[in-house]
């Protein structure tokens, strides 16, 4: 895996355990959030990646539903974008 491949990886899933940590806990936004104050640009680039991993899911889905397999928006997709709209909204974003 190069440098930049992994680096993405790390990120995607790091914006999705912040984002589950996050969810549905106001204590919770509030101490990531706060730790993410200082630096609003991090805080924009979680939510762009949490856009990203939601978009590769919803893709996923549709080739699935093209198939006969899948039904519907994905489960997880809807799940990354309540996180990232919780965030922005606490985020003031």
């Amino acid at each position: 895996m190069d440098d930049k491949t992994e680096r993405s990886f790390v990120t995607g899933y790091t914006a999705l355990s912040l984002g589950l940590v996050m969810l549905d806990s106001s204590p919770n936004q509030a101490i990531v959030l706060d730790a993410l104050g200082a630096h609003p640009d991090k805080v924009e680039q979680l939510l762009r990646t949490m856009d990203e991993v939601a978009e590769v899911h919803e893709r996923e889905q549709e080739d699935e539903r093209m198939d006969g397999d899948g039904a519907g928006m994905s489960a997880v997709a809807e799940a990354i974008r309540r996180m990232a709209s919780a965030v922005s909204e606490r985020a003031g974003l």
